[in-house]
């Protein structure tokens, strides 16, 4: 276990003490009184303060030491937001003592919840640099996996395989995507891969999550490897499902005009004709109709900035050149009848990478609706089979 402790000397520690916890809340089974307060980002990830003699005095407690300089730097990141008039600066931290350790040992009698699993999914949204994020996720205290949907999908994507990842010790978080689902889109119209990049790192930090595994379908396995690729410290292993290549254009001047054409068909046939049209073609043919309805459902919620955005990344990014240069662990996942992005794309990606990939049998691109417990199956035993890259 590695502590680290310091202390912020201002009048006002009671009042920091309980906007902290307010803040994080919401997100985990956080209990504070007016002089201390207790927020256990998980079972081994701990934060304690205390408003004592004029200071507001931090402790942290966390299991993998590797990552305390993260857990710091983003406690402490979170003081300034709440302390910008005084602007506390750089904390000086230093290593817990005994008696801090001792202090971590047993939960404060103040302390009355217990962290367990719920079983339950529902949405929530977060502000990351000012703008909402909406994400699904379900209340387990498990290792954190974010999901990222594809360029038709939603958060809700992936709700029928949440529960299997859940009971495997994981705790999903699935993302909406800039403009997609309720969540705010980026500042441009055209984000760039390093701005994307960098969005979902800092929605991490808010998050409170130093590592998390990935899942990434389509064109989320996109944005799985642009983070990795600038980021990498952020990723424990990466699981990509039906991955496109992306075309590594520059600026949108110089993109031909199917890199457009699909906002412009968005605009012009509303959402509801436009996942009229396009549904059944993400599922495998013949896929039965609560499959195809499901994916239509989600379609139907696309906004054009939100469409705009996305196909900026599929312009911009390079899927096979941002993974030669992350060194962390990844697979690849396909399904066998996918017409959208084919097992044979999927299988040029792995051989240029030296990888191989697992085919899920008797679906198409919306494996994760059209057969959700061969998709979570699958996807869970390509987590187990990979190192983390913090090993």
């Amino acid at each position: 276990m590695a502590i680290a402790q310091t202390s912020f000397v201002t009048p006002h520690a009671e009042k920091y003490l309980q906007q902290l916890c307010k803040h994080w809340n919401h997100r985990f089974p956080v209990t504070y009184t007016p002089y201390e307060g207790w927020i256990p980002f998980s079972a081994d990830k701990i934060c304690k303060l205390d408003a004592e003699d004029g200071a507001l005095r931090i402790r942290l407690s966390l299991a993998d030491g590797a990552q305390l300089v993260q857990f710091k730097n983003m406690v402490a990141e979170h003081l300034r937001r709440f302390a910008f008039r005084e602007d506390p600066g750089e904390l000086a931290w230093s290593d817990g003592s005994d008696e801090d350790a001792a202090s971590f040992a047993t939960v404060p009698d103040f302390v009355e919840q217990s962290v367990e699993a719920t079983g339950l999914l529902k949405d929530h949204t977060v502000r990351v640099s000012g703008r909402k994020v909406v994400l699904t996720y379900s209340e387990g205290p498990g290792r954190p996996l974010l999901l990222f949907h594809g360029l038709g999908g939603s958060a809700h994507s992936f709700t029928a395989v949440m529960p299997a990842f859940e009971a495997d010790g994981f705790r999903p978080v699935s993302v909406n995507m800039p403009g997609y689902g309720g969540s705010d889109a980026l500042a441009d119209q055209f984000p760039t891969v390093e701005q994307f990049a960098t969005h979902l790192r800092d929605l991490l930090d808010e998050m409170a999550v130093m590592r998390a595994d990935i899942l990434g379908h389509s064109l989320g396995g996109v944005l799985a490897a642009a983070l990795a690729c600038t980021y990498p410290d952020r990723i424990e292993r990466m699981v990509l499902s039906s991955p496109p290549l992306g075309f590594g254009l520059g600026a949108p001047d110089t993109w031909p005009e199917a890199q457009t054409k699909r906002v412009s068909d968005l605009i012009t046939e509303g959402p509801e004709l436009y996942a009229s049209k396009r549904a059944a073609g993400l599922c495998a043919e013949g896929a039965n109709r609560e499959a195809v309805e499901a994916v239509r459902r989600e379609m139907a919620r696309l906004t054009p900035e939100g469409l705009r955005a996305a196909s900026s990344l599929y312009a911009m990014a390079d899927l096979r050149k941002m993974l030669a240069d992350s060194n962390v662990p990844f697979q690849f996942l396909s399904g066998d009848r996918d017409r959208i992005v084919p097992a044979t794309v999927v299988a040029e990606h792995a051989a240029a990478l030296g990888k191989v990939v697992t085919e899920l049998k008797g679906v198409g691109h919306a494996g994760y609706v059209e057969d959700s417990d061969q998709f979570a199956r699958v996807a869970l035993a390509a987590f187990a089979a990979m190192p983390s890259s913090s090993a």
